[in-house]
Order: C-alpha cells, then structure tokens, then sequence
C-alpha cells in the first residue's frame, strides 16, 4: 500500500514539475516573439538609414537610439562612440559619426544574430592567419574586424575594401550579401 502512495506521489510531482517546465518555456518563447516582432525603438535620425537597411538585417533590433554618453556605464571607455547590446540594441553616443557607428553596431548584430557558429569560427580563423586590418580598431578581435569590415563594406567603400584580403572579399560574398535576399 505504502509503495502504491509513493508512486502516486512521486507521479504527481513529476506532472507539477513538467507543467511547470512547459509554461517557463511558453513564457520564454512569447517573451522572445514580442521581442522580435513588436516595433522597434528608433531615434528619427536613424530612420532613413533603418529603412534603408535590409529586412534580414533589421529582424530582431529592438533599439537604435542617440544617447549622451556612456559616463554611466562603468564597464564602457569614455572614447566609446557606440554600443551593441544583445539583443538587438543599438547606442550611438551623440555628437560622434552617427552613420559609419551605426553601421558598425549593425555589424555586430549581424556577427552575433545572423551567422553561425560555424561562419563566426571560420572568420575568426581566417582573421587569426591574417595581419590586414582596416582600422585600428578592428585589430581587438575577429568580431570587431567584422563589424569594421561590414561598416566599409556596407557603406561601399571599395577603396579600403578592397586594400583587403581576398579571403574577406570571399566571405562577405559568400555569406553576407546571400543575406541580403534571406528571409531569416
């Protein structure tokens, strides 16, 4: 009898505890389409800009806004012209060349949204073998190399894009401009 009572207790906790699990992950999920389908916070500025940008591109910003300074973020440099928080957030300090910081946050967000894994490790190893940057600043790790060299390709600046490797011309090729045309 007392074995009986232990089955149906231990059924029964295991039924709270999946019911439980199921409405965590309804919750998540519901959270997680708001977040990608309610509209986005953009500062008027930027509008013609997040207009202009490709859908693919655009799915899951959330926030693209001017704000005064990073004074308040104790973890940010001060010289820091703009920010990219996952997921899909957007901060270009005022005052600072709001088009060319836009499109390199838009660089990461593309880096950590739209590639892979897979595409993320290969650039990465690429970058590692390579002793080209565009900028100084892209010299701090692949997925800043990619952001500057998204910026400079989306801007079309064949000038320095093309001061480059091949083997980045090849990438963006092959696995950018596809994105472009993808509904993802």
């Amino acid at each position: 009898m007392k074995s009986n009572k232990n089955k149906s207790l231990g059924r029964s906790v295991l039924h709270v505890v999946a019911t439980a699990s199921s409405l965590v992950i309804v919750v998540l999920v519901s959270l997680y389409i708001h977040s990608i389908t309610a509209s986005p916070e953009i500062d008027d500025l930027f509008m013609p800009w997040y207009d202009d940008t490709p859908e693919s591109f655009k799915k899951g910003l959330v926030k693209v806004v001017f704000i005064d300074s990073f004074n308040k973020w104790s973890m940010v440099s001060k010289s820091t012209d703009g920010m990219y928080v996952w997921p899909g957030k957007i901060y270009v300090v005022e005052g600072s060349p709001a088009y060319e910081v836009y499109l390199h946050e838009l660089g990461h967000h593309v880096w950590y949204t739209k590639l892979n894994w897979f595409e993320r490790r290969d650039y990465s190893k690429q970058y590692a073998g390579d002793d080209f940057r565009p900028t100084p600043y892209a010299d701090t790790d692949a997925s800043e190399d990619f952001a500057e060299q998204f910026r400079l390709w989306y801007a079309n600046d064949t000038l320095q894009r093309h001061k480059g490797s091949l083997w980045r011309q090849m990438f963006f090729q092959n696995n950018i401009i596809p994105l472009t045309d993808r509904v993802i």
